[in-house]
């Protein structure tokens, strides 16, 4: 069977703790991997698909994070070989942040899809 990637952009393993508010609320997840689109964020709580949030990402070496709004467009429920979670896409991200993350993503080892 062919697997069609949707993606735009090369994702690559990521695995800092990562905030993010839905509303008021602030909780935090551990990402697993991150692209210069969006990123897979492992959590029990997982939000239903197209709900937005904010979400606080550091990247390893940088002396300062960045903010960007994403919907999520994806949901893990979880199971033998999966991990519960959820695919957050990018809507609104600063070009400066979108740069230092399309950097940060090339010179990382990218995952392959199966």
């Amino acid at each position: 069977m062919l697997t069609v990637e949707k993606r735009k952009q090369g994702r690559v393993p990521f695995t800092e703790r990562v905030d993010y508010y839905c509303w008021d609320q602030r909780r935090s997840a551990e990402a697993l991997e991150i692209s210069a689109d969006g990123i897979f964020l492992r959590s029990p709580d997982v939000l239903p698909e197209g709900s937005m949030l904010t979400l606080r990402v550091r990247l390893p070496g940088l002396a300062r994070g960045f903010t960007v709004l994403g919907r999520v467009v994806h949901v893990v429920l979880g199971g033998a070989a999966l991990r519960r979670g959820m695919g957050i896409h990018f809507l609104d991200i600063a070009p400066r942040d979108r740069d230092c993350l399309a950097s940060y993503v090339a010179q990382r080892p990218r995952l392959v899809s199966a």
